[in-house]
């Protein structure tokens, strides 16, 4: 296997561990626009309130280069570093560490220009707006765990109703 296929590999792992969906159902999928369009819209939000004249391509931007190049490093530690170090903590905390230390930094200088804030604003409103889509996840994967259950119990009470009567009288 090619390099960008075991970091791309590595990332889905990643992407599909933070979700109790598996990877490509609908509740998955759901899942991700709920927690990807309340972040870009929470940016915006907290931008408007910081008096940025920026508009809502300029939050998207600044939210999806922290990701992308954040999920990038963890990747990249995870097949390339993580072997190198024999250590047993690497596994667990160095692609983590790496994917921290790269969103922060790519917050603090690009995303910083695409807001248009200063870089402790832009920290509180990138913070903001993913602790927003964070609980908006969960939220969604309650509602989605509440509407699955009762389908389930409406299933079962519908079968009970509609079983033939059996009756011991002759």
């Amino acid at each position: 296997m090619t390099t960008l296929q075991l970091v791309s590999d590595s990332i889905l792992d990643l992407i599909d561990s933070s979700s109790p969906y598996e990877f490509g159902s609908e509740p998955f999928y759901l899942l991700l626009a709920v927690a990807f369009f309340s972040w870009v819209l929470v940016a915006r939000v907290m931008m408007a309130l910081f008096k940025s004249e920026r508009g809502l391509v300029s939050a998207l931007f600044a939210l999806l280069f922290p990701l992308l190049l954040g999920l990038s490093a963890y990747g990249l530690a995870e097949t390339q570093v993580v072997p190198e170090v024999d250590r047993a903590w690497a596994r667990t905390y160095l692609p983590t560490i790496a994917m921290a230390v790269v969103a922060i930094g790519v917050i603090l200088v690009i995303s910083k220009r695409l807001l248009g804030l200063n870089w402790v604003t832009n920290l509180i409103a990138v913070s903001f707006a993913s602790t927003a889509a964070i609980f908006l996840s969960y939220g969604t994967m309650a509602m989605l765990d509440t509407v699955e259950q009762s389908g389930e119990q409406f299933q079962e009470r519908n079968a009970r109703n509609f079983e033939p009567i059996r009756s011991d009288d002759p």
